[in-house]
């Protein structure tokens, strides 16, 4: 009864609000700007991974907004754009275990918060897959892929992550998460080592992948 009257009194100083528009809305997104967003899905199944939207336009100013403006809140919106979609929830129940894509601890601290693993965790509890954080792990602390070169990406991920725990992942079907794939490098590179640890498969989900980019453009940030 008690936390109940607390959760009230809650809603009624911080009445919820839509993550885009900001207007007063009980869900974390209304429903004018879910039909835009929904205007950014590609929903594209390869053999390289699942990528939800395109990186352009309202997606990308939120996950930079999310990432880099001290909005963490902004983890219930993605999680729940991404929980909208029965086909893409399907693919992540595939796997036994998601891992997010970690910050290294100087960052974590900057930041405050590991933007994938939030998103990771609402997956996690609401589509019954297990996730941690204590199996893939950054050892170097590199600049942002974006504040790199192109040609300069590939070398930039070699060494910085590695596997602990070994045990929790071997002979398991696991889904890296990130937020954008841009060049793909650093999920790749998770991948690659996560193979090579014994996972049995390894897959990769991310909010949004940026085609500007693979058609020869730079809108990565």
């Amino acid at each position: 009864m008690i936390e109940k009257i607390f959760m009230h009194v809650l809603d009624f100083l911080f009445p919820k609000k839509c993550g885009v528009c900001n207007k007063l809305n009980d869900s974390c997104i209304c429903e004018n700007c879910l039909n835009k967003i929904k205007g950014y899905k590609i929903n594209n199944f390869s053999g390289e991974g699942i990528w939800v939207y395109r990186y352009d336009g309202i997606i990308r100013n939120l996950i930079i907004d999310y990432k880099f403006k001290d909005k963490s809140y902004l983890c219930e919106l993605f999680a729940n754009c991404i929980l909208s979609d029965d086909l893409v929830c399907k693919m992540i129940e595939k796997y036994d275990i998601i891992l997010p894509v970690p910050l290294h601890k100087k960052r974590l601290k900057e930041r405050g918060y590991n933007q994938s693993k939030l998103i990771s965790d609402i997956l996690s509890k609401k589509l019954k897959v297990q996730t941690c954080d204590d199996v893939l792990i950054k050892i170097k602390n590199t600049l942002p892929q974006g504040k790199n070169a192109l040609h300069n990406r590939r070398k930039a991920v070699k060494g910085v992550f590695n596997v602990i725990n070994v045990d929790k992942i071997k002979g398991k079907n696991v889904l890296v998460f990130d937020d954008i794939y841009t060049t793909g490098n650093t999920v790749l590179e998770c991948k690659r080592i996560l193979k090579e640890s014994g996972a049995n498969s390894v897959g990769i989900l991310t909010i949004a992948k940026d085609y500007i980019l693979w058609n020869g453009g730079l809108n990565v940030c």
